[in-house]
């Protein structure tokens, strides 16, 4: 029972980290496409 949940632990870990890499470059174009768009207002 115990080494299943770990098992699962261990792939929801390496899907969030996939995840964060995915949404990190988002973040950063949203971010700079908000700081440029406060900069022209």
């Amino acid at each position: 029972m115990l080494l299943i949940l770990f098992d699962y632990l261990g792939w929801l870990h390496s899907n969030l980290s996939i995840l964060k890499k995915l949404l990190l470059p988002i973040d950063e174009i949203f971010g700079k496409n908000i700081i440029l768009f406060g900069y022209l207002v």
